[in-house]
């Protein structure tokens, strides 16, 4: 399921919980996880103190679309 992004790389942390660390690609500075939150029944974003242009937000939106269709397949 891997994915390039421009600025932005999501790798898996955990696999029990699912998360995925969101980094920056120069800096790999954490910008935040997604993670499954069992309330809304859906992956979440959840960002550090960070601070995110549309483009990083598309692909973030993006790769969370990615893993709901993985989940229903």
């Amino acid at each position: 399921m891997p994915k390039e992004y421009k600025y932005i790389r999501m790798s898996e942390f955990s696999d029990k919980p699912r998360i995925y660390t969101v980094e920056n690609k120069k800096s790999g500075y954490l910008l935040g996880t997604i993670e499954w939150y069992a309330p809304w029944h859906q992956y979440v974003f959840m960002p550090q103190d960070a601070i995110f242009s549309s483009d990083c937000l598309a692909d973030i939106i993006d790769f969370i679309k990615i893993l709901k269709g993985a989940q229903k397949g």
